[in-house]
């Protein structure tokens, strides 16, 4: 198994095509972990302060898998608080997910995560968002 580099940007509203691929700067950060077939993401659930982010990036620390998209509550992303997700790759060839969070409802929202293995299987991961003060 191969572990991933998370880093977190703060400053708000500002992006970079750097070598880590499309960062959203004052997005949150999540890392997704398959293991043995088995998907984690660190953390979970993802906290987006209102104060301090407006959006979540989800980046594989493993290579081969893709990010194909996002469901907010079974439907997919735009919606509601949310925007399209912004699909890219780092350099380390990591597929990486940008999404945006208007913060406008506070709460813990359901989310599914939508990819594909090396092998082109597609799969799915349903971690939580709480958007929060």
């Amino acid at each position: 198994m191969e572990s991933g580099v998370e880093l977190a940007y703060t400053i708000k509203g500002e992006s970079s095509n750097n070598n880590m691929g499309m960062i959203f700067m004052g997005y949150a950060n999540c890392t997704v972990t398959i293991n043995n077939g088995t998907a984690s993401s660190n953390p979970d659930p993802v906290p987006v302060s209102r104060a301090t982010q407006n959006g979540v990036t989800w980046t594989f620390a493993n290579a081969g898998y893709t990010f194909t998209g996002v469901l907010i509550g079974g439907v997919a992303a735009p919606t509601g608080d949310f925007g399209t997700p912004a699909i890219s790759t780092n350099a380390a060839g990591r597929s990486v997910m940008n999404v945006s969070d208007s913060v406008a409802d506070l709460g813990t929202y359901s989310y599914t995560l939508q990819y594909t293995d090396p092998q082109g299987r597609t799969g799915m991961y349903d971690p939580t968002i709480k958007n929060e003060n």
